[in-house]
Order: structure tokens, then sequence, then C-alpha cells
């Protein structure tokens, strides 16, 4: 299939999940994407911003590191450039709260978010503030994280041969471990504020104030797969599939890649879902985790999506834009 290219600079927008801020200078959140859109053609910026920031802070950050990658300073004589803003995960929230701040001295024509939990993440509050969670409800979740679809259960978390959803959940923390008071920011530093951010009742607060802007073009994609019991998200995986039936937050849940639901995912022009057996984005369908769509599906255990085509899909999101947004044909 033959890709369109943008004129306009490509924004790509690291999620919270990997820490981008932490990454080596060689290393890029979207692993090998920059340098392909670049080869053709594509003007690409990259920003780092922190793992555990706030999505206000992060969009602060984003700001800055935008300004200073364009050359955008106070009393700079050039001219201002307008952007395509490509999130993943959390990104895509940063990126809509991007838009909101005053005083851009940028234009955004259009946001695109990949596999971003637009109506939050359960995970986060499974593993966040968990003070009025009762101890039986976190024994019978723990239960629920651990059994197959067939109904065959597996180790509990502090199993040796158990490799549960996130790191979060080590290996050895024993279930009644997962039970306490404290908030997410002060038992796990290091996802801290912006996994608190994204739980499903504080993404219904964001959404009441984040509403789009008039002028900008909002798309979407989301994946979904199913995950091997060896999988680092099969845990979370299971329980973001078969833990919603009664959850005020239905949206948040259902089919998944692993920390987003689909339904979580859809804001805007919903372009598709990456699921096994079909052809999305210009390529071969396949089952591809929240890591794998933007190339580390390595890191999961029998992941399955390792081999995902990233760049092809980066490249028909690139295209869509072209045409779709440019007017490119």
């Amino acid at each position: 299939m033959s890709y369109l290219s943008t004129d306009n600079f490509i924004v790509l927008l690291p999620g919270s999940f990997l820490g981008s801020d932490d990454m080596a200078p060689s290393m890029n959140y979207f692993r090998g994407v920059k340098g392909d859109l670049e080869s053709r053609g594509c003007k690409v910026i990259e920003p780092k911003v922190s793992m555990t920031g706030s999505i206000k802070e992060r969009a602060k950050q984003l700001d800055s590191q935008i300004n200073d990658l364009l050359h955008l300073h106070s009393g700079s004589t050039t001219g201002k450039h307008d952007v395509h803003l490509i999130g993943h995960g959390t990104g895509g929230l940063d990126a809509r709260c991007l838009v909101d701040l005053a005083g851009l001295r940028y234009n955004v024509l259009s946001i695109t978010t990949v596999s971003t939990p637009h109506y939050g993440s359960p995970i986060s509050s499974l593993y966040g503030s968990l003070g009025p969670v009762s101890r039986p409800t976190c024994e019978s979740t723990n239960d629920l994280l651990s059994e197959t679809d067939s109904g065959e259960y597996l180790p509990p978390l502090d199993a040796p041969s158990f490799s549960p959803a996130l790191p979060i959940a080590a290996k050895t923390r024993h279930r009644e471990h997962l039970v306490h008071e404290a908030p997410f920011s002060h038992t796990l530093p290091f996802v801290a504020q912006g996994m608190d951010d994204i739980t499903p009742d504080h993404m219904a607060s964001f959404n009441a104030r984040h509403k789009d802007v008039l002028g900008i073009k909002y798309f979407s994609v989301a994946a979904k797969f199913k995950p091997r019991f060896n999988h680092m998200f099969y845990a979370s995986h299971n329980y973001i599939k078969n833990a919603g039936k009664n959850s005020k937050y239905p949206k948040a849940f259902g089919d998944n890649d692993g920390m987003v639901s689909v339904e979580s995912a859809k804001w805007g022009k919903f372009l598709g879902v990456i699921e096994n057996g079909t052809r999305c984005f210009g390529v071969e369908g396949k089952d591809v985790s929240h890591l794998g769509v933007v190339g580390w599906g390595h890191l999961g255990i029998e992941a399955g999506d390792s081999d995902y085509d990233t760049i092809g899909m980066f490249r028909w999101l690139v295209d869509n834009l072209a045409r779709n947004v440019e007017g490119k044909a």
C-alpha cells in the first residue's frame, strides 16, 4: 500500500507506562517510528516527559519541549507551525489537556490517540486507592485475575511461576498486601499521580473539563488481544475483560489490550480496532498488547505481538492525517 506523508510536523506523545524521561537518549518510546517517518519525508519530533507526573504537568512539559524542539521562543521570528499530535496511552490525554493551555505558539491541526484511556483504566483503580475496598473484595478480585477463560485456576500472585500483569504486582507480593489504605502515589511513587489521574472516576471529571476544541480534528484507534497465561498482561487483561458487569463505568471494561479497553480508547472519529484475523490500518491484522502497539511487545512473556507491524500502523495513521486533515490525495 502507498502511504502519503504530511507536510506539517508530527509530534509523537509518549504514554506513562514506560516512562520516556527515564529512557536512554538513544532509545525511543515509539520504536523505529520517528526514523521511518522521517525517511518518508515527514518532520517528526518526539518529546520526553515524566512517567510520574499528572496529566496537567505532562501537558506543560510537552508544551515547553515542543517550543524548544520547534525553536518557538518569545520574540522568535519563526512563523507559527501547524502540528499533528499523535499520543499513545496517557499521551493522548496529555494532548487533549495541552490544547487547552493558554498561549500556545503553534497551531494544533489534529489529535490522534492510540489505546488512550479516555474513559479510564480500571487497573489504575485496582492498584490505586483501595481504602474503601474490603479484604473479601480484594480476595475475590485476585481470584478473578488468577482464573483463565476456561475456568482453570492459576497460582496466586506470590507463586514463583506466576507472571502478573504489571510490575506493581510483583511476584513476591502476597495477595493481602494489595489491600492498603494509602493512596496510589504514596505506595507506588514510580507511577504516582499519572496513574491516579486515569481512574474511571477521575476521567469522568477530566472529560467534563476538556471538551474537543473547535477546529481540531480528533481520531482514535484501539487494540485488543488474548494473552497466554504467562504474559505480563495476562492478569490485567482478564480483570478488564471480566470485572465490569456491575460497574458504573462500563466503557472502561471489556475487550482490551491489557491496560485499556476498546470502548475506553474511542474518541472523536474512531478508525478501528487492531485484532486477530482482520486487516486494520492497512496492515495485516494481529493481536497486539498495549506495549506491542508502539513496538515493545517483546517485553511480554511469549507476547505474541513482538513482531507486530508498528511501523506500518503509524504510516497508516500519518496517511490518514495527510488525506483527511491536509487534504492530500
